[in-house]
């Protein structure tokens, strides 16, 4: 192969209108569009079941790569401190290294020149991506972690101007079902995530209110929270969030 397509998918629906648009733009061409989607082990049900509804929507495969055996809460455990804006360990191990990993094997099994990877990152979203932009790194040059790779990677951002509303209305205007976890949340990835109070808060409340799961995802948290000592979120501790979901869910 020449060039080849990997596309990262979390169930979010910016990856899904990135999916989207490469499959658009590489179909009836030799380019595969390889989706991935690396399973923390902390996702909720509905983002498994997406997944598998894409798969059938778009007719392709998405590969699961897992990094840790056990998930995110093997990880904690063995780190022995939850993940914050300045550890966000979790990413690296549970993304972005099974990645790299996952793309080097592809190209041993299937040689190609060039790799294209499209990331559903958008400037709105944070300061710290505002300066997004597409980059090439030629094969043999180090990145940042000092890893280099045997093929050129070009870093492809195609959505990274667009605001929350066009992407919804991109996926509306495709047909393109969204993950019904934003029928409760801002956000989907990690259920929920260590890093976002809103998120944490928004589980509990679920679970307040006799979500199953979510009760499940209360306990897990707590059994955690009573092994690791370290602080549960950097500003709150659990116990100061679950009062915030107390006065949340009354109101």
């Amino acid at each position: 192969l020449q060039k080849i397509c990997f596309v990262s998918v979390s169930g979010g629906k910016d990856s899904t209108l990135t999916l989207a648009l490469a499959l658009e733009k590489y179909r009836n061409t030799d380019v595969p569009v390889v989706p991935t989607f690396c399973d923390t082990g902390w996702e909720h049900p509905a983002t498994y079941d997406y997944l598998e509804e894409l798969e059938r929507f778009f007719g392709i495969r998405i590969y699961r790569i897992k990094g840790v055996e056990g998930g995110l809460p093997a990880l904690i455990r063995k780190k022995k401190i939850f993940p914050s804006p300045k550890r966000r360990f979790c990413t690296q191990l549970l993304k972005t290294l099974p990645q790299r990993k996952f793309y080097e094997k592809f190209y041993f099994d299937f040689p190609f020149e060039i790799a294209e990877l499209w990331i559903g990152i958008r400037r709105e979203e944070s300061i710290s991506r505002r300066k997004t932009k597409d980059f090439i790194l030629p094969a043999g040059e180090k990145n940042r972690y000092g890893k280099s790779y045997p093929f050129s990677i070009y870093f492809r951002y195609p959505i990274k101007d667009l605001t929350t509303y066009q992407v919804f209305s991109e996926l509306k205007k495709r047909g393109i079902p969204i993950n019904p976890l934003y029928s409760s949340f801002l956000r989907v990835g990690c259920y929920p995530c260590f890093m976002s109070v809103r998120d944490i808060v928004q589980v509990i409340v679920k679970a307040l209110n006799g979500d199953e799961f979510s009760q499940k995802r209360l306990e897990e948290m707590k059994k955690l929270d009573e092994t690791i000592k370290s602080r549960f979120n950097i500003d709150h501790s659990l116990d100061e969030l679950i009062e915030k979901a107390r006065k949340k869910s009354k109101q």
